[in-house]
């Protein structure tokens, strides 16, 4: 008798023990789909702030003025957003320009498999990854690719003018972000948000 009571008692333990999981996975599920929906809101405001500044700067200016808007102006925009979302935002690149924008050892890894991602026929549109990471707290991050397109070869291409060119290097002595072609992974977009426990 003991015996079948002792299993009893255990099918209980073990159907809570799923629930709970369950409810927690569940709990998870919506959480990571707020923090990508946010992440995805905060990248489209950035982007969407980016390419009319920098475009507005090149038809009034030229591509030197916007050189120097980007070197001087993008991360600040960029911490601005960041700031009014309560995250981290950056961009980074496997060929940055600016070493602000370097990837630290996570980015770098999902920058690699987004090329592999690339390369094996996915739409670098979609491109996008995220993970709930523990170390040494608990955070969300979230990366979605930047593809490469025709504007950006002003600056970003293989055939860059000359005084484009010496713009760059006097601004970014250390540049690794040239000879892209249209539809290259430019790089991506990169949020960090903590995570409350």
């Amino acid at each position: 008798m003991f015996y079948i009571f002792y299993l009893m008692e255990r099918k209980k333990l073990i159907l809570k023990i799923l629930l709970l999981v369950f409810v927690v996975s569940s709990s998870m599920a919506e959480d990571i789909s707020a923090y990508e929906k946010n992440s995805i809101f905060v990248i489209k405001e950035l982007s969407h702030k980016l390419k009319t500044t920098v475009k507005s700067v090149m038809q009034k200016s030229g591509a030197i003025e916007a050189i120097e808007y980007c070197n001087i102006a993008a991360l600040d925009l960029t911490e601005e957003v960041a700031i009014d979302s309560a995250l981290v935002l950056k961009r980074t690149s496997l060929k940055y320009r600016n070493n602000h924008n370097a990837p630290d050892n996570w980015e770098l890894s999902v920058l690699k498999r987004f090329e592999k991602r690339k390369s094996d026929g996915e739409d670098i549109n979609l491109i996008t990854e995220s993970a709930i990471i523990d170390s040494p707290e608990k955070i969300f991050r979230y990366m979605k690719a930047i593809p490469t397109g025709k504007p950006c070869l002003t600056c970003h291409g293989a055939e860059i003018k000359s005084n484009i060119v010496a713009k760059i290097n006097e601004l970014y002595p250390y540049d690794k972000a040239k000879n892209f072609k249209v539809g290259d992974i430019r790089g991506a977009f990169s949020v960090i948000i903590p995570i409350e426990n």
